[in-house]
């Protein structure tokens, strides 16, 4: 719904957030804001703290954010993410 704000996570590589439906932003203290609509794709490198993202406008119910990280491959091969290797990508 419009005003929502959720936090995300993770400890990874890289972050991608497909914007399913909505608008708004996502902040970070590492990265800035990234402001996205509906159909976006954006891709955070390692963030060491949580991404906060908000919904500004939305149809039906709200925003919806499709989330994808390698935390789970990080985990496994038991691995820390290193360095940032790119900037924030929309």
């Amino acid at each position: 719904r419009v005003g929502e704000k959720i936090e995300t996570s993770a400890r990874a590589t890289s972050q991608a957030f497909y914007v399913i439906r909505g608008t708004g932003v996502s902040e970070s203290a590492e990265h800035g804001k990234v402001h996205w609509s509906s159909g976006d794709m954006f891709v955070l490198p390692v963030t060491q703290g949580t991404v906060l993202h908000k919904c500004i406008e939305a149809e039906l119910d709200g925003a919806a954010l499709y989330w994808i990280h390698d935390e789970p491959l990080m985990d496994y091969l038991g691995v820390e993410p290193g360095r940032k290797k790119f900037e924030p990508t929309l």
